[in-house]
């Protein structure tokens, strides 16, 4: 929701949008990736299994980040602190 709200501000910059598509594709596309029937099932080798784990928890990383920038923006607004 924070997301979307920024991305549809008129003050939000291009580079704001962007970074925050950017990090929002990063995160779905591991988590497709983490949801491969492998992965599902727990039948993918331990080297594979470890680097689903990597690339989501990296997309996540990048994403929270953002979203910490978002909610601060949005405290400052609604409360002035």
């Amino acid at each position: 929701m924070l997301f979307t709200k920024k991305a549809i501000d008129q003050s939000a910059t291009d580079d704001e949008i962007s970074k925050i598509l950017e990090v929002k594709h990063d995160v779905l596309d591991a988590m497709g990736v983490y949801q491969h029937h492998d992965g599902i099932s727990g039948t993918a080798k331990q080297h594979v299994a470890d680097n689903y784990v990597y690339h989501l928890s990296k997309a996540l990383h990048s994403s929270n980040k953002e979203y910490k920038k978002l909610l601060a923006d949005e405290m400052l607004k609604n409360t002035g602190i």
